[in-house]
């Protein structure tokens, strides 16, 4: 799979409106904690992963914030809270 940077900030504006579109201007994330499974495991598809560990929303909210605040934090593994925080946005709200 290739994916080109623009397209993927185009989807992702694309999803965004869709949510002001919808009248989403803030967002309640009932659940804090969750399951994180490793990378090396998540992608290992025989075998049943092991050693889990625990993902908290409120702490990649966090950290995302902080980038805002001072963007020499900006890192890519920053995508990975993003994630975090988008899919529980993404479970939460089904069309």
């Amino acid at each position: 799979m290739h994916i080109t940077v623009d397209n993927l900030r185009r989807v992702s504006a694309a999803l965004f409106d869709r949510l002001e579109a919808r009248g989403y201007e803030t967002i309640d994330v009932p659940h804090d904690y969750y399951w994180d499974i490793d990378r090396v495991q998540r992608h290992n598809l025989d075998a049943e992963p092991e050693n889990l560990t625990v993902g908290q929303l409120t702490e990649d909210w966090w950290n995302l914030e902080e980038m805002l605040r001072d963007e020499s934090l900006c890192a890519a593994y920053g995508l990975t809270w993003l994630a975090a925080v988008l899919r529980e946005i993404g479970e939460l709200i089904v069309d």
